[in-house]
């Protein structure tokens, strides 16, 4: 009896194996980063040209920020950018971030962001593919932390898998650099203007989070003690469709040792294996029928007569 419950179970997870129908969620990858050419002087605005070897498609991230007391420091972003957040400390730096997916004329041109006033400024756009077309902001937040060596992008929940996180850092010095946070890493390099404390740096950094929830905080440690700002966002990935799931063993027939078998998520009806590319994602486990008294492994055959014996 057991050898027929163990074969009776099996064969309806492989049936069942076909019929599963589901959503999962991508990854997010890095494309480029494209950083405005920072001057020592005070600017009334900043230019940057999109990333290179971006799609139409990707997700443009931009970050701006100011050495300034003059908030918000944006009067005018480009046209199609839509504001994600805007901080600031109240008297000496401020950041805004704005993101926009890319259009087939954003491959190869620039964008202008105009201030409120005319002080040293950084800024630069980052590109992501695989970036979900209709929600790609999961979750978001930012922290100001005065005269502190630690600056900090604050925790934020997210609420999907396998969401892409990006830590981005503004402190108000532009002599300054920024450390990358343990666990990231460095999306580009500090974008600083000069001018000591009347300049500005910027700094990023990435991670992927596999599960969704609380992400803790990104700290980036041993800098100088200064003004600072910290934003976290997470970039929720787009989601592909599971069109049913494979089980594959390794086909030796009748053994009493554990096996392992692969499951397979197919993205299309066909069979998809040995066919990377309409594999979703692979895993394997191990099933140990010994376990059982009485377990075996059994043929087609054999399972079809043991079943109607029962």
């Amino acid at each position: 009896m057991p050898a027929k419950k163990i074969s009776s179970r099996i064969a309806g997870l492989l049936f069942l194996g076909w019929l599963i129908v589901s959503q999962a969620w991508g990854a997010v990858s890095a494309v480029s980063t494209s950083v405005a050419a920072l001057s020592s002087s005070n600017v009334s605005s900043i230019t940057a040209s999109s990333p290179g070897g971006m799609q139409a498609g990707d997700l443009m991230i931009a970050l701006v920020a100011q050495n300034s007391s003059n908030f918000p420091i944006v009067s005018t972003a480009p046209t199609g950018w839509t504001s994600l957040l805007a901080k600031d400390d109240g008297k000496s730096i401020g950041l805004a971030v704005y993101y926009k997916f890319a259009a087939a004329g954003d491959l190869a041109t620039s964008f202008t962001w105009t201030f409120t006033a005319s002080r040293r400024s950084s800024g630069g756009i980052l590109a992501f593919r695989g970036v979900d077309g209709a929600a790609p902001i999961n979750a978001s937040g930012s922290q100001v932390s005065t005269g502190s060596t630690t600056y900090t992008a604050p925790s934020v929940t997210t609420t999907v898998a396998n969401t892409l996180l990006l830590a981005l850092y503004g402190a108000a010095n532009g002599n300054a650099s920024i450390s990358t946070p343990s666990g990231m890493s460095a999306a580009f390099s500090p974008a600083a203007t000069g001018a000591g404390p009347n300049g500005v740096v910027i700094f990023g950094a990435e991670a992927l989070q596999p599960l969704a929830g609380a992400t803790g905080a990104e700290n980036s440690t041993g800098n100088s003690s200064l003004e600072n700002i910290g934003v976290l966002i997470a970039l929720k990935p787009s989601a592909t469709l599971i069109d049913h799931v494979e089980f594959v063993e390794d086909g030796t027939g009748l053994s009493c040792t554990p096996k392992a078998i692969t499951v397979l998520a197919c993205t299309t009806s066909l069979s998809c294996y040995g066919v990377p590319g309409n594999q979703y994602s692979s895993g394997s486990f191990t099933i140990t029928p010994a376990a059982i008294p009485g377990a075996q492994w059994c043929t087609d055959s054999l399972c079809a007569a043991s079943i109607a014996g029962s």
